[in-house]
């Protein structure tokens, strides 16, 4: 089964080799960071502006009684 050409890149981007020449973990870091470029060109700047200003918050829940 082919290489994807996208994970081919950041493999040589991030490793100085092929794909297929990569350990587990660092097939994971080359995942990783593809979709972590997915999701930057999914939400455009703005969006990724506003996720990180969000930080970890989460929704309103009340969870003072913990």
């Amino acid at each position: 089964m082919p290489t994807d050409p996208q994970k081919e890149d950041i493999a040589q981007e991030k490793y100085g080799k092929a794909y297929d020449e990569l350990d587990s973990s660092e097939k994971q870091s080359v995942g990783g960071t593809k979709g972590g470029r997915s999701r930057a060109e999914g939400a455009g700047s703005e969006g990724m502006a506003e996720m990180g200003k969000q930080g970890g918050s989460t929704t309103k829940d009340d969870t003072s009684s913990w």
